[in-house]
């Protein structure tokens, strides 16, 4: 039979969940039989299978699990990457509202002012992250369509109204884009975490915290992230693409979010100059 410590490995973050926050019957069967090198009887390890995800894992309803693309197999969760899902969602939409952080309306009207090229879609866009009363703000945008140039505002507004704005991507081209053209300061999330566990000032108080491409960030990392914003008192803004490639390890939080607690959009096109060359990249 396999070993408590082996059980005990697949229900780690680096273990069924590590590359996706959901997994089937048949991705139990294989974990269990590579822990198991010298074989088993047959039945055995189906067996194993079963009394594992009926004592150890949580199974998702069936009407959450398919979200209208068919699955056939029941998907479960492990009781950990349940809590940091629910962690995640109590952080950013618990009743801790961050009401100091929003930018003064005239340096915000006076900030899009400066920008006459910015289209009706993206002042919307930079009126919803610089106002409410939320801990996070979310900003859906595909590639194209001025996300950038709308965030240039957005950190003009917020640092003219005395708010500090720092940015950060879960990879180091996406931070160096958000530095060079958006102007905010920024760096990797796993470097912004690791300073802050070495006890730095890795956000300053009552910062506001872009976080670019958040759709490819892991889920565990973007709860990290969460947590400490929250703990320094600070606002986060979420931007990226439910439709671009997801992260390596287990993600999905951010449409997840944005699902939960609402989303501005950036839809038109601004890169592509042609309506083929439009059809092609929404394709």
């Amino acid at each position: 039979r396999v070993t408590a410590r082996a059980r005990a490995a697949m229900l780690e973050p680096a273990g069924l969940t590590r590359r996706a926050a959901t997994f089937t019957r048949r991705e139990v069967i294989q974990s269990l039989a590579e822990a198991l090198s010298a074989g088993a009887p047959p039945g055995a390890i189906e067996r194993d299978a079963d009394d594992f995800l009926a004592s150890s894992c949580v199974p998702i309803a069936a009407e959450l699990a398919d979200g209208g693309r068919g699955h056939r197999e029941p998907l479960y969760t492990t009781p950990d990457m349940l809590r940091v899902e629910a962690r995640l969602l109590q952080t950013l939409a618990g009743e801790d509202p961050c009401g100091p952080l929003v930018a003064h309306p005239g340096e915000l009207e006076r900030a899009i002012a400066r920008r006459p090229m910015l289209g009706g879609d993206q002042v919307l866009a930079v009126r919803h992250l610089c106002g409410g009363r939320g801990r996070v703000r979310i900003l859906e945008a595909r590639a194209g369509t001025g996300k950038t140039y709308a965030l240039q505002a957005v950190r003009e507004a917020y640092e003219a109204s005395g708010v500090p704005v720092v940015g950060t991507a879960w990879q180091g081209q996406a931070a160096d884009v958000l530095a060079r053209e958006a102007g905010i300061p920024s760096q990797t999330t796993a470097l912004l975490l690791e300073r802050a566990a070495r006890g730095e000032e890795a956000i300053p108080a009552g910062a506001v915290v872009v976080c670019d491409e958040a759709s490819a960030m892991p889920t565990r990392a973007l709860d990290r992230l969460a947590s400490l914003v929250s703990a320094r008192a600070g606002r986060l803004i979420l931007v990226g693409d439910r439709a671009q490639l997801p992260a390596v390890d287990a993600a999905g939080a951010f449409a997840a979010l944005a699902d939960r607690l609402g989303s501005v959009e950036l839809r038109e096109n601004r890169r592509q100059r042609t309506e083929l060359q439009r059809r092609v990249a929404e394709r």
